[in-house]
């Protein structure tokens, strides 16, 4: 009886699974974006007719809890380029959100100032920043680059474990939402950054 609930149990899994197969491509490319890319670029490699989907999804989400530290820069460097084919592969391919939360990875902070100025294109629309290793491993902040307060398309910007230093020169037209978590900002820098907001 157990044998025959077993195979049962496999029919049922198999099933779900050529069920998913059976979506139409904008079904799933629409499913991918929902998830961190890692997992994304994993469920790619389930389906030779899936391998390329994910370089044109419009989030990326890097977390570097989700991926071993010593392969995280690489993932992401590799996961850019790869991006970039989809861009080049099709016009119409955008990049609208970007999450990157570095908690214990050691990064260059002019790693991750290349790979903001790949994401800060006109129709990104919500970016995630978080760089709490900078403060819990070196003591020193991360310094959001100007590429990031200049992104007229972005309505959501969450920034979190970081220094804002010059902000004379923002444009965020479009901002509905921001969030600063443990972000230092002088007055003055502030008043700059809250002017530039307002569309």
């Amino acid at each position: 009886m157990a044998k025959k609930r077993r195979k049962v149990h496999k029919a049922a899994k198999f099933m779900a699974a050529d069920l998913i197969s059976q979506l139409p491509d904008h079904v799933i490319h629409h499913i991918l974006s929902f998830l961190p890319t890692i997992y994304a670029v994993r469920m790619s490699l389930l389906s030779r007719r899936w391998r390329r989907m994910w370089y044109s999804i419009p989030t990326l989400k890097f977390n570097d809890n989700q991926i071993k530290e010593e392969l995280f820069y690489n993932f992401v460097e590799q996961c850019l380029k790869h991006r970039l084919m989809g861009i080049r592969g099709n016009t119409t391919s955008v990049i609208t959100r970007f999450e990157l939360d570095i908690s214990h990875c050691r990064v260059e902070s002019s790693q991750v100032d290349r790979w903001l100025s790949f994401v800060a294109q006109p129709h990104l629309k919500e970016l995630h920043v978080e760089m709490d290793t900078f403060y819990s491993r070196r003591g020193i902040p991360y310094y959001l680059p100007q590429v990031a307060l200049n992104l007229t398309s972005l309505t959501i910007l969450n920034l979190g474990y970081m220094e804002l230093q010059d902000c004379s020169q923002v444009n965020l037209p479009c901002l509905k939402s921001m969030s600063l978590t443990s972000v230092d900002v002088e007055a003055e820098v502030l008043h700059n950054l809250i002017l530039g907001c307002s569309g």
